[in-house]
């Protein structure tokens, strides 16, 4: 029983002599029994191997736009759903453009990069305005529709040209 009193009171006197470092780091105060110097070390190699990503870099992973549409029945009526589905990428484009303006891209233009990409809806619907030929389009009755389809294509076309050279802009500037 002596000797556990003796292993226990030495144990217990022995962290009482630990030294506590108050550290600065990343504008917090710290309390640690390890040297600042050492700290911020191994923060500063840790904040390295795990860089923070930006909007334009963090596409991969699941794209909940990526789901078969059906394009199918009278001509009209898949016109109908191509020009919704196109409307609402030149929404999302005018959103990251507006979004790019007052400096908070990230989650509308990420949104709308993903709702783009190859195999989405907008993928589909794209295509299926494209094998329209001259003589089909002229066959839908509300030409305005046709007209409204071209013009948010070479929309989000010059926008998307213009999103690449924006983000190689910023890609120095952030590195």
């Amino acid at each position: 029983m002596r000797v556990f009193t003796v292993l226990l009171v030495s144990l217990i006197s022995s962290n009482a002599a630990a030294e506590i470092h108050t550290c600065e780091i990343n504008q917090r105060t710290v309390y640690s029994d390890t040297p600042c110097s050492h700290i911020s070390k191994n923060y500063t190699s840790a904040k390295a191997a795990h860089p923070t990503s930006h909007w334009w870099e963090d596409i991969d992973g699941r794209n909940q736009y990526k789901q078969p549409v059906v394009l199918d029945g009278p001509l009209d009526e898949r016109v109908d759903k191509v020009a919704s589905i196109i409307s609402e990428a030149w929404l999302k484009s005018n959103d990251c453009q507006t979004a790019i303006s007052t400096g908070q891209e990230g989650y509308n233009c990420k949104d709308f990069l993903q709702y783009i990409e190859p195999d989405t809806a907008f993928w589909q619907a794209s295509r299926q305005y494209q094998s329209l030929n001259f003589y089909t389009k002229k066959k839908v009755k509300n030409q305005q529709k046709m007209t409204s389809i071209e013009q948010q294509i070479h929309d989000l076309v010059s926008f998307r040209a213009e999103l690449k050279q924006y983000v190689k802009k910023q890609q120095p500037a952030q590195r």
